[in-house]
């Protein structure tokens, strides 16, 4: 099951023995450009055809088909592109076409054809594309050279131990043909986002799996610099990536900073790009000074503080094009967002689109939506969009 971590300490002390950041990590060339092409896109809403659902899930766009993937009955429903159901695999259970992991955290599937979900107890399953189940593997942390005990003292950014999948935050991203990132986070009570100011200067945010050995072979990545212009801003920790196996490139935005940052395949900074909203209004962060010890100003400040500041979200690259499109939150807006497109580094649209808005993929020449759900009515749907004179 899934594991929580529980604070217990309210102060933390400066390491004597503190691990420098490497300095390659945002120092790359800003490529950013902008041209204006599309000032407004037209939305349509495809409706799904109705199913026997949890409506606790996530599409994932599959060749030609939308496929809703029911995290907590385990269900993988296929559509076409009319929403009309092709088919209805797996189902939680212990036969060869179905799947264990109780509730998925996280699905991807390889470019080999084969679908990986991940459970709640650092459990990896891979099915073939028939959905048979070929394997479960749990993954390996390297802990063998740490404390069993963490310091101020011995802390290293590097542990393994600080860290965990970032629940909240799951996506998956193939880099090789055995080779996974995912994000972490660090929930230690001398290493978090509430209390350590060395969280933010240090904390490592991927993790690479090798599905062969089943280790973390690696840690990668750093928190934007925007954030040590703050001194506390836990409630805008998130960020999202994309890797493109055809370019070897890893894509990362973070909610305070308007630039995207480039990385090679050693995860050294290439260049960055991007520009900021222009709809993004209130950007006054607001800093929590509460520590750990106080976890109801903490979620008052999530609910109440956040959602009056604009911030960036989701991003979905595409390879062919070199076309990468990011959402943001327009702070004190309760039905918009904002949505850019870029190509080859260069801004071409920004515009509003339905809140909580996020791009998953494209079949054509349509775009499609993260899915919207209405339990009580019994469906669920997306949207759907073109791009039209983006040359």
């Amino acid at each position: 099951m899934r594991i929580v971590y529980i604070f217990i300490c309210l102060t933390i002390t400066v390491s004597c023995n503190k691990v420098k950041s490497d300095g390659n990590f945002f120092n790359a060339k800003n490529l950013s450009k902008k041209r204006i092409l599309i000032d407004s896109i037209m939305m349509d809403t495809l409706n799904f055809e109705a199913v026997d659902s949890s409506f606790d899930g996530f599409l994932r766009i599959d060749d030609k088909n939308i496929n809703f993937i029911d995290s907590r009955f385990g269900w993988f429903f296929t559509f076409d592109v009319n929403g009309q159901l092709i088919s209805k695999n797996l189902g939680q259970g212990a036969g060869p076409k179905e799947i264990n992991t109780g509730f998925i955290d996280a699905y991807t599937k390889l470019s080999n054809g084969k679908h990986m979900f991940i459970g709640s107890g650092y459990d990896v399953h891979i099915h073939n594309e028939d959905f048979e189940r070929e394997k479960i593997l749990i993954m390996q942390w390297d802990l063998k050279n740490e404390a069993n005990e963490i310091t101020p003292d011995n802390l290293n950014p590097e542990m393994h131990r600080l860290y965990s999948p970032d629940y909240s935050n799951f996506n998956l991203q193939e880099i090789s043909t055995n080779e996974i990132y995912f994000p972490i986070l660090a929930k230690h009570r001398f290493f978090n986002k509430l209390n350590s100011k060395r969280y933010f200067e240090e904390s490592r945010i991927l993790a690479k799996l090798n599905l062969d050995s089943k280790k973390i072979e690696s840690l990668e990545g750093r928190k934007s610099r925007e954030y040590l212009k703050y001194s506390f801003l836990s409630n805008y920790d998130f960020f999202d990536y994309q890797h493109s196996l055809k370019n070897e490139k890893t894509f990362v935005t973070y909610e305070v900073d308007s630039l995207i940052y480039v990385y090679d395949k050693n995860f050294s900074n290439l260049y960055s790009f991007g520009n900021s909203g222009k709809h993004i209004g209130n950007t006054d962060f607001y800093e929590y000074k509460g520590g750990i010890n106080n976890e109801k100003e903490f979620m008052e400040a999530f609910i109440n503080e956040k959602s009056r500041t604009g911030f960036y979200k989701n991003m979905k690259y595409f390879e062919d094009e070199d076309m990468l499109i990011r959402t943001y939150y327009i702070g004190d807006s309760r039905t918009q967002d904002g949505m850019q497109v870029y190509i080859e580094n260069e801004l071409i649209a920004d515009v509003r689109v339905p809140k909580n808005f996020k791009v998953i993929g494209r079949i054509g020449d349509y775009f499609y939506s993260n899915v919207v759900t209405n339990e009580e009515d019994n469906y669920f749907k997306c949207y759907k969009f073109k791009l039209e004179n983006v040359k």
